[in-house]
């Protein structure tokens, strides 16, 4: 996912891209570029010293908003290359790269990696975060390898593909990744053993581990003091 995002045209290619699209001269597109940088640390401050507070599923799809968001400004700005507003709006994109960043470190950049092991299960849990890692890095090699040939032949359009990538990951957040913030591993493997995809008897088997065997079943004191009120 985070390489979806188009993190790596800016980190990889930061340079290239302010010279090539945004027609800053080398020098300068080097200088933005470390901005551009110092921008993904500041970021990353947010998880680093919030995750536990925020959680992991809010940060991930406010980050990805404001990275959508980032990257269709850029584009709108950007398109307007071969006019004579070129020079003003080329300038003002780069705020929004910055956001891009910003939003990116706050998000994307720290989360996913103490996400996907929390919620892999203990007995493959190295083995699971091995493919994650080998996954990231399959998909580096592929967007290193794209970006220049977007940059130079869509130009502004290369910004919208990574646009629609960002806004796309809002409802798969929102769908299909729990909230793991404040629970131990126990509990997070319980929310996918109430997934109904899984066998009666492995959930009763796996429920049984977890909470022990002669509480699994029985309601908790939470739902007994609901019940009673209902019944009153």
């Amino acid at each position: 996912m985070n390489q979806w995002a188009g993190i790596n045209v800016i980190v990889f290619y930061s340079a290239t891209v302010l010279e090539v699209n945004v027609g800053l001269s080398r020098n300068t597109a080097i200088v933005v570029g470390g901005c551009l940088n110092l921008a993904f640390a500041v970021g990353s401050l947010v998880p680093a010293l919030g995750a536990d507070r925020f959680g992991r599923k809010k940060p991930l799809m406010f980050g990805a908003i404001g990275m959508g968001l980032s990257m269709m400004v850029v584009a709108i700005l950007l398109s307007y290359s071969g006019t004579d507003k070129r020079k003003a709006t080329a300038n003002a994109s780069i705020a929004f790269f910055i956001t891009y960043m910003l939003s990116f470190g706050g998000s994307l950049n720290a989360i996913p990696w103490c996400y996907s092991t929390e919620i892999l299960p203990l007995r493959i849990r190295a083995q699971g975060t091995a493919l994650v890692v080998f996954n990231n890095w399959i998909w580096v090699f592929v967007i290193v390898q794209i970006t220049p040939t977007l940059v130079y032949n869509i130009t502004w359009k290369t910004y919208l593909v990574f646009m629609a990538f960002n806004f796309a990951f809002v409802p798969m957040i929102y769908l299909w990744f729990p909230e793991t913030k404040g629970l131990g591993l126990e509990e997070i493997d319980y929310i996918f053993l109430k997934s109904d995809r899984l066998p009666a008897e492995r959930r009763e088997h796996v429920g049984r581990q977890i909470v022990g065997a002669e509480s699994y079943g029985k309601p908790h004191s939470t739902e007994i003091e609901t019940q009673e009120k209902i019944n009153v």
